[in-house]
């Protein structure tokens, strides 16, 4: 239980550079010289590392273990985001984006498979809830410090509170030793790796449905954490430390959302709690659309938070249960690909969006998300047979 709160710690810290760019961006482009939709560019290079080092990590995870893995990732991940706070040109932010993501990738594949081979699904379920917790430190932290016109001094805080999650793994390494004679979880879907039986996957629709939800969902999280200030900043003319509040707030929606979602899994199934998110976003989407301007925004952006939230992890543990069980290791790795392609394609298309200057449709690209999670989670739940998805 103690090593279950230490990888809980963990994901906080794993989420707090999440929404860093986005908040802070509208503060720091001026100074780097660098145009405001440059920051897709940066969200790319910080994706496309964290798929390359999640893909290439087995041998590294196998050599040495999940516990000194997570260390070093986290001291890595440290400092990214301290080089950042001294980075005076767009090129620093490049590289300091590449180095994060790399980071990340290891450390969220490593703790993904150590979670799924040692623990329960609820803990899985409660394993995002304590990442979203981390999402909403950071535009908490810049929101502050943004007010006295110093976004480097929220990135130094967050760069300490990292390095103190990094302490905590490193006391906790001896914790991490107890299981290092069970067998990976890489090592138990080796077999199925070398063969995964594609066609079965890609001829099943529910399992297609269940991928459009996780890439539109991931779509809708990264335009509201990453982009939704600068949707804020540009067409409802914000300041940038009050449109970073509303995504703490849009952060404290998720959390909520998350631990609903966590605790009504013990009393009801993971495709009812789905469902219920799906018919929510509708709402929330529409009170963003016809939302004019002041606090309704904040309760836009909640309920965004709030309904989104449960999504995508009850969808990443119910996709396993409509496949044969000798295709769920293969499925496993289209799910994350799934996500990682939406967290890909969200930074192009808004930086398509802001150089086009028409960030006015922001509200619609969250409404045909949120269409395509209905409509997808419509035919994933339709004709359930009992005990499919308990």
């Amino acid at each position: 239980m103690v090593l279950l709160f230490v990888i809980f710690v963990i994901f906080i810290g794993m989420g707090i550079p999440h929404s860093l760019l986005g908040v802070s961006w509208t503060a720091v482009y001026g100074d780097i010289g660098a145009s405001l939709s440059s920051v897709s560019i940066l969200m790319i290079i910080t994706s496309s590392s964290t798929v390359i080092s999640s893909l290439l990590c087995e041998r590294l995870i196998k050599r040495l273990g999940e516990g000194r893995v997570s260390f070093g990732c986290m001291l890595t991940a440290a400092f990214a985001v301290l080089m950042t706070s001294f980075a005076r040109n767009f090129l620093a932010f490049c590289v300091s984006c590449a180095i994060l993501g790399l980071g990340s990738g290891i450390i969220e594949t490593a703790l993904n498979n150590y979670v799924a081979l040692h623990y329960k699904a609820k803990h899985m379920n409660f394993l995002h809830c304590f990442y979203a917790i981390g999402i909403t430190v950071s535009p908490l932290v810049l929101a502050l410090s943004l007010k006295d016109g110093e976004w480097q001094r929220g990135y130094v805080i967050i760069s300490v509170v990292q390095l103190a999650v990094a302490a905590i793994i490193l006391v906790s390494l001896p914790l991490w030793k107890k299981t290092a004679l069970s067998p990976s979880l890489s090592e138990a879907s080796c077999g199925a790796a070398e063969k995964p039986p594609l066609l079965r996957i890609l001829k099943n629709p529910k399992v297609i449905a269940g991928l459009i939800i996780i890439f539109a969902s991931n779509i809708v999280e990264y335009a509201c954490g990453s982009f939704g200030s600068s949707y804020l900043v540009t067409v409802k003319h914000f300041s940038s430390d009050l449109a970073a509040s509303v995504i703490t707030v849009y952060s404290i929606g998720m959390i909520v959302g998350r631990f609903a979602g966590s605790f009504l899994s013990l009393k009801i199934s993971s495709a009812k709690i789905l469902s219920f998110s799906a018919v929510l976003l509708i709402c929330a989407g529409l009170c963003l659309a016809l939302s004019p301007c002041g606090w309704l925004l904040y309760v836009s952006f909640f309920l965004v938070g709030f309904s989104n939230g449960p999504i995508c992890p009850n969808i990443i543990f119910l996709i396993p249960g409509v496949i044969e069980k000798e295709a769920r290791g293969a499925v496993m790795g289209f799910e994350i690909a799934a996500g990682y392609v939406g967290v890909l394609l969200t930074p192009v298309l808004f930086g398509l969006i802001m150089n086009m200057e028409i960030m006015e449709i922001y509200p619609s690209v969250i409404g045909i998300m949120t269409v395509g999670i209905v409509v997808s989670t419509l035919l994933f739940v339709r004709k359930r047979k009992d005990g499919v998805y308990e």
